[in-house]
C-alpha cells in the first residue's frame, strides 16, 4: 500500500458513490481502493511511458498511477481536471507524496502532444463525453494502448462509445464489483 494513500482514505466516506466528507461535495466520486491497486497494478505490468488520465478528481487514482511510474522508474502521468478547486487539492496530494516529477496536471482537455500508452477516463460518464474523450485522442493511441473508464456500470455508455467510435475490435474486460460504478479496461 501508498503510506499517503491511507491519509486519504482516512479522510473518504464509506459511501461507494461519492466521498462527500473529503471533497465535500456530493457530485465528485472516486475510485475505491481496490480499484486504485488495480491501476498502479496494470502500470506496473505494462511500464506504459505515457498515461493520460482524464478527471483526476482530488487525486486517488493519479496518486496511485504516479507511484507505479515512479516504481518502475519510468513513465509520466499527464493528467486533467477542469475544476480549479480539486486540481489544487490532487496537486497538493502528488507533491506530499514526492511524486511531482511523476506528474504534469492539465486545467483542460486541450490537445495533448505525446503518443499514449495508458488512457485512464474517469470525467463525464455519459456516452457522449467517453466517445468525445477517446475520439479526441484516437490518433494519439499507441496500437498496443490500454484504456481504463471508471464508472461503467451506471449504464452503457462504455460499450456504445465503443460501437459508435468503430471499435469493434477491441476487447473489454469489465470489474463491475470493484464499486458501485466499476471499472472497465479495453484493449486491441
Amino acid at each position: 500500500m501508498i503510506p499517503i494513500a491511507d491519509e486519504m482514505m482516512a479522510q473518504m466516506t464509506p459511501s461507494e458513490n461519492h466521498n462527500a466528507a473529503m471533497y465535500g461535495d456530493d457530485t465528485a466520486s472516486s475510485v475505491q481502493p481496490g480499484e486504485a491497486l488495480l491501476l498502479h497494478g496494470l502500470v506496473r505490468a505494462l511500464r506504459p511511458k505515457i498515461i493520460r488520465e482524464i478527471g483526476s478528481g482530488y487525486g486517488f487514482s493519479t496518486l496511485h498511477l504516479a507511484t507505479a511510474c515512479r516504481d518502475n522508474g519510468i513513465g509520466k502521468v499527464y493528467s486533467s481536471e477542469t475544476n480549479a478547486t480539486r486540481r489544487a487539492v490532487a496537486q497538493e496530494w502528488i507533491d506530499r507524496a514526492g511524486l511531482t516529477a511523476w506528474v504534469e496536471f492539465k486545467r483542460d482537455y486541450s490537445p495533448f502532444p505525446y503518443q499514449i500508452d495508458l488512457l485512464f477516463l474517469d470525467a463525464v460518464h455519459t456516452t457522449a463525453a467517453v466517445t468525445g474523450y477517446i475520439q479526441a485522442l484516437l490518433n494519439r493511441l499507441n496500437d498496443n494502448v490500454v484504456i481504463a473508464i471508471h464508472d461503467p456500470n451506471f449504464d452503457n455508455h462504455v460499450a456504445l462509445a465503443v460501437q459508435s467510435l468503430g471499435l469493434d475490435d477491441w476487447q473489454a474486460l469489465y470489474f463491475p464489483e470493484t464499486s458501485v460504478g466499476g471499472l472497465a479496461i479495453l484493449r486491441r
